[in-house]
């Protein structure tokens, strides 16, 4: 593999590419749904909530965040707060936690705070090894925040050392990719 080697296909392949591209970056953003016992009494103990929305992503995409709930939370059932992410990049989300019960019982999705890297890498390993029968491996950026956009570099290797440039566009704030050997 050079580096001026591009990955060429027919518009139908090339738009198929950019579709597996999406679903297994989106897919390996984290869209897991949790759940929780954080009360005694009548209030939440929101610094339990926050820890285990910390540990729900650290378990479901091995990624660090810092979470912030308001304090005052009243324990009632159907009640819903907000809960803020803020991820690697600085990016952040809004987390809605819901209230199952007037136990402190709670339930919420986990939603993405930025682009899963391990994700969009072997989703670029496996397309060389489908178009090309080449084994490279591919190192992008840790913390990528999803902006649409947003355009950053990943480093292709071949076996035999050669490395090519990746450049990945985000089309969308939601983890959507599409990207090209430069």
């Amino acid at each position: 593999m050079a580096p001026e080697s591009t990955i060429t296909a027919p518009a139908a392949r090339r738009a198929a590419r950019w579709a597996v591209a999406a679903i297994a970056v989106a897919a390996g953003l984290i869209l897991a749904g949790c759940s929780v016992e954080v009360g005694t009494g009548n209030d939440l103990d929101t610094g339990d909530v926050e820890s285990a929305i910390a540990d729900g992503y650290r378990a479901d995409g091995n990624v660090e965040v810092d979470v912030s709930c308001p304090d005052d939370v009243e324990a009632e059932e159907g009640g819903t707060f907000e809960c803020t992410v803020t991820g690697p990049t600085g990016a952040t989300a809004d987390i809605e936690v819901r209230q199952t019960d007037d136990e402190g019982n709670v339930r919420w999705n986990v939603v993405p705070v930025g682009l899963n890297a391990a994700a969009l890498e072997a989703q670029i390993a496996a397309e060389f090894q489908r178009q090309r029968n080449v084994t490279v491996s591919v190192d992008c950026p840790s913390a990528i925040a999803a902006e649409e956009g947003n355009v950053f570099s990943c480093t292709v290797t071949a076996p035999n050392g050669d490395e090519a440039e990746a450049e990945v566009t985000q089309e969308d704030d939601e983890g959507n990719v599409r990207w090209r050997i430069v």
